[in-house]
């Protein structure tokens, strides 16, 4: 009988293609968990693969609080020390971008000396 073999009809007539487009279609219950999860008041950080002098952070990640997204930065302590932190930390607004010093293209009061 089909029915016997069920699932295994169904694969064996499939290219694997198919059978993976399938494969990977999220099921019914798995969309529901997929839209109930809030990732909201949670942060990741990851070991800083471009960390290039011992300035730069040990690791970087990002945070949500509340909704409001940030990037966090993070340095691993004196390990000698058993009082001082394991991590210290720095977060900045995702929304402020990077911090960089803009110096004005030419000064205003060379326009004064210019002799046209």
């Amino acid at each position: 009988m089909k029915g016997d073999v069920g699932h295994f009809d169904y694969v064996k007539n499939q290219t694997v293609d198919q059978w993976l487009a399938d494969y990977d279609k999220p099921k019914a219950n798995e969309e529901s968990k997929m839209a109930e999860y809030d990732n909201n008041n949670r942060g990741a950080i990851w070991t800083n693969q471009k960390k290039a002098t011992e300035k730069h952070p040990d690791f970087t990640g990002s945070l949500n609080v509340e909704g409001k997204e940030y990037w966090v930065s993070a340095w691993r302590g004196d390990e000698i020390n058993p009082k001082a932190p394991k991590l210290s930390f720095s977060v900045n607004a995702k929304e402020d971008g990077p911090k960089i010093k803009t110096e004005p293209l030419f000064d205003d009061s060379m326009e004064d000396n210019i002799p046209f």
